[in-house]
């Protein structure tokens, strides 16, 4: 009888013992489940993290190439080869997704866009500085283009001024006046009887405002302007209103008369009369009194 319940109180301590020992692995096996189940919903944080930063860093990339597109075909040809990369690193995202892949391998995705994007802004920077250069040189351009047009207008006046004068349309006075018939002119060669150099000739009509004059006498000093007795005035209607056909258009001059009447008596000499378009000179016509 006590052999039996020795044997019992054996085999229940037996139980028991193993019991223990089962629950003390169950647990360390159950500890060790919610470690690995807690470092894979870790894991899956980060790379869910990644792959946030990942796809945020494309939409910004992907939105900053949709605002420059359309400013220029070189930059154009630009975002189309960094549409095309960017689109590359989305299958490939898509892909590291699909297969479960590391954080490692997201974060290598991460660096070389950010990478690319900062190449990417470098080479735009370095286009709208072109972009601005040639700008700046089409300015300069126009405005060249501007002057010598305007160099061009003021040329084809002066020729046509220069026609005019070599046609024989023009004509050259010196006149002095008579004692006895003072609002009468006589013509003369004679300095010191000389009271008045004319010059009438055609200029266009639209450049008569701009004519003006400089009188360089023998002993090189000049005279101009109304103070120094250089003046002109445009003839009447009548006798200074001419209309030329030339290539079968209709161009309107008129005649102009110039005076120099000086206060001194003249010296015999060359005198030289200058004639300006604005600031251009067009030519000059000389007088020679003895």
């Amino acid at each position: 009888m006590k052999t039996r319940e020795k044997r019992i109180t054996v085999i229940a301590a037996f139980i028991l013992v193993a019991a223990l020992i089962g629950t003390g692995l169950f647990y360390s096996a159950n500890k060790s489940t919610t470690k690995d189940l807690n470092n894979e919903k870790l894991k899956s944080e980060m790379i869910l993290s990644e792959k946030l930063a990942l796809q945020k860093e494309i939409e910004t990339f992907r939105s900053q190439i949709n605002s420059l597109s359309g400013k220029n075909s070189e930059l154009n040809n630009l975002l189309a080869e960094t549409n095309k990369k960017l689109s590359e690193k989305e299958a490939q995202l898509s892909r590291i997704v699909r297969e479960n892949g590391n954080i490692k391998s997201l974060k290598k995705e991460l660096a070389d866009l950010i990478q690319m994007k900062k190449e990417f802004e470098g080479q735009v920077l370095a286009l709208n500085e072109s972009i601005r250069k040639l700008n700046s040189e089409k300015d300069a351009l126009n405005q060249k283009i501007a002057s010598l047009q305007e160099e061009n207008k003021q040329l084809a006046s002066n020729l046509e001024i220069l026609s005019s004068m070599t046609a024989d349309n023009y004509l050259v006075e010196t006149t002095k006046k008579m004692w006895l018939k003072p609002n009468f002119e006589k013509l003369t060669v004679m300095a010191k009887r000389t009271k008045k150099i004319t010059v009438s000739f055609k200029v266009p009509e639209n450049i008569v405002e701009d004519i003006s004059f400089k009188i360089i006498k023998p002993d090189g000093k000049t005279a101009e302007g109304k103070d120094n007795g250089v003046a002109f005035r445009i003839l009447n209607e009548d006798e200074g209103l001419m209309a030329n056909i030339n290539g079968g258009a209709i161009k309107v001059s008129k005649k102009i008369e110039m005076t120099y009447e000086p206060k001194e008596k003249q010296k015999p000499g060359l005198y030289q009369i200058e004639m300006y378009n604005g600031e251009k000179y067009i030519g000059t016509c000389n007088v020679k009194l003895r």
